[in-house]
């Protein structure tokens, strides 16, 4: 099965404005969450063995000390 992953435009110019190796190193573990929408160290829901979170929203790309500035 596979996903389909959505990146808000706002996310996506801040992709774009990433230098092109840092890019490839956020690109690739996005673009995989439509194959593996559970890596290793997802949640588990308290209270429903088996049942996992599965919404990934992204709203921002960027450094993590800027990032959560302002949310």
């Amino acid at each position: 099965m596979t996903y389909r992953i959505v990146i808000l435009p706002s996310a996506r110019n801040e992709l774009a404005a990433l230098a092109v190796d840092m890019r490839k190193r956020v690109d690739v573990p996005i673009m995989s969450l439509a194959t593996n929408l559970r890596p290793p160290g997802v949640k588990v829901i308290r209270g429903h063995k088996g049942l996992c979170r599965d919404r990934v929203v992204i709203v921002r790309i960027g450094h993590r000390r800027e990032v959560y500035r302002g949310l």
